[in-house]
């Protein structure tokens, strides 16, 4: 035998194989085939179609979390900016105004439980003179 007869008889084993295994394969290709089912155009189709949508939606929700993101670092710089241009209250200041606001509720509740009181007293000077 020589190197060119070789070769064919090579050639032609590796041939043999390969279209073998393809043979096989393509049988069990066609056994799963007929005991799950293929799937049929349409069923592909509308795979693709919701994995696209679900590719999609995931994109959209991505881009609100980072939109949301983006929407507490501006409120975040806005509320920063505001206190250095206008200055945030001292511990001091914040207890102060809160001890001026209990005062001025605690003048308000005096004022009307006087009113109440004097128009009691009117009243019951009215049926005193009533009497």
């Amino acid at each position: 035998m020589s190197d060119n007869e070789d070769k064919t008889l090579g050639e032609k084993a590796k041939d043999a194989v390969v279209n073998a295994a393809e043979a096989v394969k393509e049988a069990a290709t066609d056994l799963k085939n007929k005991i799950v089912g293929e799937k049929s155009t349409e069923d592909k189709a509308a795979d693709k179609v919701k994995d696209a949508a679900d590719a999609a939606a995931d994109k959209i929700g991505d881009m609100k979390d980072s939109a949301n993101s983006a929407g507490d670092k501006i409120k975040e710089a806005a509320t920063d900016l505001k206190n250095k241009v206008v200055g945030e209250k001292s511990t001091e200041d914040k207890v102060a105004d809160k001890v001026k606001d209990a005062a001025d509720a605690a003048a308000d509740k005096v004022g009307e439980m006087k009113e109440s009181a004097r128009d009691g007293a009117h009243k019951a000077g009215d049926k005193l003179k009533d009497a």
